[in-house]
């Protein structure tokens, strides 16, 4: 059940776009691969369920989307159900709440939807934040 956010400087108009969470599963090279959401996308996603979540992300300090892993289980989830509702418990790497990082510069304040408090400054211009607003969901 993605969403899509669409962050639009206040000031000169820049703007960004990011989309998740995403269904995944591992296929049997241990790749990442779509899983399909309300369904699977194929039998070997069904075989497979859910392995965890993943989203495009923005990291603000270095003005790119980043396609990430946001959890991963430490058993895949049989059921969209159980990954949705957190019946499935997270592997260990996943369980602190900075644990999704830029992978360029370690920034952990990466933007998916409207942030927490303050929006961030603009990359661009430095002179206007970044309003979130949703713009799809599926």
């Amino acid at each position: 059940m993605a969403s899509c956010y669409l962050h639009k400087c206040d000031h000169c108009g820049y703007s960004v776009q990011t989309l998740g969470l995403n269904e995944f599963y591992r296929d049997a090279r241990g790749r990442r691969r779509p899983h399909g959401h309300p369904a699977p996308i194929s039998r070997e996603a069904e075989r497979s369920g859910i392995a965890g979540f993943s989203a495009n992300l923005y990291c603000p300090r270095c003005d790119r989307v980043y396609d990430l892993v946001v959890v991963e289980f430490e058993r895949p989830a049989a059921r969209s159900l159980d990954a949705w509702m957190g019946w499935v418990k997270p592997k260990e790497e996943y369980s602190r709440e900075d644990a999704v990082r830029c992978p360029d510069c370690g920034n952990a304040e990466l933007l998916l939807g409207p942030p927490e408090g303050k929006p961030p400054m603009c990359s661009r211009c430095g002179r206007g934040r970044l309003i979130s607003e949703e713009i799809w969901i599926s």
